[in-house]
């Protein structure tokens, strides 16, 4: 038997309930996929009566249609952003289909204050850091003239002073453009690039460093790795800093195992500590960029170091942000943006006590 909105008197008392659900419910009959029902959360939301809503056109309702998250135009005109759960319900021979609206406009705006708060430390702290960098050299630079500006000095102190503002215009200079480079980044001069070669002469560099510091290098290379498409220097200097970062955490030695392998960029992101779980083969990969998926080539830098607490890995890539006093701490910001612009990805995971792992992926070359 039917109601007067076509829904059995069965289904309404089987889902009376919903009168008193917090979330906005409407009934459809799913043949036409008209509104047979609404309850009072749906009016509240809406600004339609039941009675309105009853004679209102779902598109009016939904522009764009109803999805799993949509925005709903109220009678006011206003557009709310919506989440809806679709469920069918069997009504004698004429089955309904079930919508739940859920108004997502607090959890955004909740959301959007979080990441401006977010956003606001962050330029606090650059502020801060920025000031700090520029202060001293300033302060030396200041003091250096105003001794060769206001006092008689012999002509080995006099060259002295000199010097010293000289040295600390050039760190200023220096700071300067490694800002330009880590905003303002190129993609030229990009062609395939061999990333073993490039990690076999990053070996050869630090070859002392490694040796002073008491830190034995593995290589877990997969054999024909395919090139990538990158500025061999800049992909150089991003490594670098890498081992470099790694050294400074192991003062008192340890292993870096450097690991090389391919991925998909679905599994890439997955698990960062089980490379295994991601790793494929050269043949498989080309298989795989023919069927969409693309392939990356991964590097892994694993220390055995001190590791860096939760709190210190959320600002890692804020320029200036630096735990060390003697880095500028703008290296690992700098490599984000060079990876950020090779179409890669630069992720970080550490263990406070055992370690940490840098995984940098990029794309294959085509």
């Amino acid at each position: 038997m039917l109601t007067q909105n076509g829904v059995s008197k069965l289904a309404l008392t089987d889902f009376s309930w919903f009168q008193y659900a917090t979330d906005a419910i409407l009934l459809l009959e799913q043949s036409s996929q008209t509104i047979c029902n609404a309850n009072p959360a749906a009016e509240r939301l809406t600004g339609y009566s039941q009675r309105s809503l009853l004679q209102t056109n779902l598109q009016a309702l939904f522009p764009e249609g109803p999805k799993p998250k949509c925005l709903l135009l109220t009678k006011a005109g206003q557009g709310l952003a919506v989440s809806i759960s679709f469920s069918s319900i069997p009504n004698n021979d004429q089955p309904l289909t079930l919508l739940i609206i859920r108004d997502l406009t607090g959890h955004e705006e909740v959301a959007q204050q979080i990441i401006q708060s977010e956003k606001l430390a962050a330029v606090g702290r650059l502020a801060a850091s920025i000031a700090h960098h520029i202060n001293n050299p300033l302060q030396a630079i200041h003091n250096s003239l105003h001794l060769l500006i206001n006092h008689s000095l012999d002509e080995e102190k006099h060259e002295r002073y000199l010097t010293l503002a000289q040295d600390e215009v050039e760190y200023l200079i220096s700071v300067v453009q490694r800002m330009l480079e880590l905003y303002r980044p190129s993609r030229e001069g990009m062609r395939p690039t061999n990333l073993h070669e490039l990690l076999a002469g990053v070996l050869v560099l630090v070859e002392q460093q490694l040796q002073d510091n008491k830190v034995q290098a593995v290589c877990a290379w997969e054999p024909d790795l395919p090139l990538v498409f990158a500025i061999g220097s800049h992909l150089k200097q991003v490594c670098l800093h890498l081992v470099f970062n790694a050294l400074e955490a192991m003062p008192n030695g340890g292993t870096l195992t450097i690991t090389t392998y391919l991925a998909t960029t679905q599994t890439c992101s997955t698990d960062l500590l089980n490379p295994a779980a991601c790793v494929i083969s050269a043949p498989k990969a080309a298989l795989l960029c023919r069927h969409g998926q693309k392939a990356r080539v991964v590097v892994e830098f694993k220390d055995t170091g001190e590791g860096i607490s939760p709190e210190e890995l959320g600002k890692i890539f804020e320029p200036f942000y630096t735990t060390r006093g003697m880095s500028t701490g703008l290296g690992l910001a700098t490599s984000y943006s060079i990876v950020e612009i090779h179409d890669g990805e630069l992720t970080v995971s550490s263990t406070v006590g055992e370690g940490t792992l840098v995984r940098v992926a990029l794309p294959v070359a085509e």
